[in-house]
């Protein structure tokens, strides 16, 4: 379900783990002339949090949910006159005055999923006022080996399986290069070893969302390694909000990263891992034990042909493709003389569009992306 979509909210709004921490953590911070920026606002839950515990003014910005809902609520729970809805991206958006406090959930599962936080420090170094807080301030990344030998079986090994005659099991070398997002407290699952930190990211000092990593686990007992279970805590003023197996569950989800093959280790055995994701990439992980070795990656997880991968190379010099240029074609006659019928029956008048209704649903997706 999208976020464009109010209910698509729900795990979100109706995280009491969540929302606990960051109310306390208001509570304590703001005053009756805080200005607060709720940052990717959703449906609001976190600014009309502020707004109810007395801040000043609220700017909501929010470029996915229609902002309607976040009004509607705030109207609804009498702070309307609190409420600055702003439509838009941070970087898209201006606001008429700097902000005390910026309130974000832009940590995805493992930190670093869906490439927010560049973002929340655009907004930072824009938009915050010198001594202003930052909620959350900084976040920690953990990892640990785990065995997890029914998840691994459902969703590995599952592709040895024949069926109906047929082998799938050329599919298994993708299974074993995917990141596998899951709340792992609801499948049967023992850490190896203690979990080790990766990094430390304090939000108000950096500018750049990656992680590279080296670590080494001593195992604290003999077993099959089935891979690595990764999450995050993060600051809340005074408090930690953790997301981990061990942890009150919130709507964050665990990740994990298997290994291949399974690795039959003994007691305090060092293990060895590199985890590696550069800012708008993708994960990969490396694990070493004596002469034993293996590279995974999230770029393996799908097939790739000589032309696709020359395609993300940078001297690559793209061309439009047809529907690129039918994109082009509206995009530039979507100049507010046109109506959404005319800009249809255009693409199919001078492009050859074959479907008078698919064209014009083709404008209407455009004019959501792009129009006003």
């Amino acid at each position: 379900m999208s976020y464009t979509e109010p209910v698509g909210h729900k795990s979100m709004l109706r995280d009491e783990v969540r929302n606990r921490c960051y109310r306390a953590a208001l509570s304590r911070l703001l005053t009756p002339d805080s200005v607060v920026l709720d940052l990717g606002a959703g449906t609001g839950i976190l600014g009309l949090m502020a707004a109810s515990l007395g801040a000043a003014r609220v700017y909501q910005v929010e470029p996915a949910t229609p902002l309607e809902v976040s009004m509607e609520l705030a109207e609804a729970n009498g702070l309307g006159d609190k409420i600055v809805p702003l439509a838009g991206r941070i970087e898209e958006v201006e606001l008429p005055e700097q902000v005390d406090v910026i309130l974000s959930v832009f940590t995805g599962n493992f930190l670093l999923d869906e490439d927010l936080l560049p973002s929340l420090f655009y907004a930072r170094d824009r938009h915050l006022k010198p001594g202003g807080v930052l909620l959350p301030e900084r976040a920690r990344m953990w990892c640990a080996p785990v065995a997890m030998p029914g998840f691994y079986a459902d969703m590995i090994d599952c592709w040895l399986d024949d069926q109906f005659g047929l082998s799938h099991a050329e599919l298994r070398k993708y299974a074993v290069n995917t990141v596998y997002h899951q709340h792992f407290d609801l499948h049967p699952h023992e850490l190896l070893a203690a979990p080790a930190m990766l990094q430390t990211i304090d939000f108000n000092l950096a500018d750049e969302a990656s992680c590279r990593a080296s670590l080494q686990f001593r195992l604290n007992e003999s077993a099959g390694i089935h891979g690595f279970l990764g999450w995050f805590d993060m600051q809340l003023d005074k408090n930690w909000l953790g997301t981990g197996p061990a942890d009150e569950p919130t709507h964050w989800s665990q990740v994990f990263l298997p290994v291949d093959p399974v690795l039959r280790l003994e007691a305090g055995t060092l293990l060895a891992l590199e985890i590696d994701r550069p800012e708008f990439g993708e994960w990969s992980w490396r694990w070493e034990h004596g002469d034993q070795s293996a590279q995974h990656s999230v770029f393996l997880s799908r097939p790739f042909t000589p032309a696709a991968l020359g395609r993300r190379a940078e001297g690559y010099q793209p061309q439009l493709s047809g529907q690129g240029e039918m994109a082009k074609w509206v995009l530039r006659h979507m100049d507010g003389s046109r109506t959404v019928a005319d800009l249809a029956a255009g693409l199919v008048r001078d492009l050859g569009h074959p479907n008078p209704r698919q064209a014009e649903t083709f404008v209407r997706h455009l004019i959501d992306g792009f129009g006003e």
